[in-house]
């Protein structure tokens, strides 16, 4: 599954979410992606 920046996104347990940065790192010969989440406060 890939996101975009800005997209909407459920973390379980957590929340709804924000996508705000995706970044691209090498383990070896393994490439894993990450993405920054900003977590909307619950009211």
């Amino acid at each position: 599954m890939t996101f975009q920046v800005g997209e909407k996104v459920v973390y379980p347990n957590q929340g709804i979410g924000t996508v705000e940065n995706i970044s691209s790192r090498a383990f070896g010969t393994q490439h894993e992606r990450f993405y920054l989440l900003r977590l909307v406060p619950s009211s």
